[in-house]
């Protein structure tokens, strides 16, 4: 992250790739994506891309029960091709080996 301008916020309204001209800016310079989300349509805010890893990040607020094998087939079957539970370290040992 170099910076920030109120403009490029990304937020529930338009966090669509088509939706938000920062975005697109974006990937007309950086061709490789990591989404991270946390609920199953968050995956397609990027679509029809090579060079895209879905990552959802599974953390239920407190007291919020879940069936965990549910959750590991809706994130799937949304696009998901990782599911991280609770912690976003290995997200960052991926981005630390990623960048080695």
């Amino acid at each position: 992250m170099s910076g920030w301008q109120k403009s490029g916020l990304i937020h529930v309204l338009n966090k669509h790739e088509m939706g938000h001209s920062e975005l697109a800016k974006l990937r007309a310079t950086h061709p490789n994506i990591l989404l991270l989300g946390d609920v199953p349509a968050d995956a397609d805010m990027v679509t029809g891309h090579d060079g895209v890893v879905r990552i959802r990040v599974l953390d239920p607020r407190k007291g919020e029960t879940y069936n965990q094998a549910s959750a590991l087939q809706a994130s799937f079957d949304a696009g998901y091709d990782l599911v991280t539970e609770h912690s976003l370290e290995p997200v960052v040992s991926l981005l630390e080996q990623l960048t080695m």
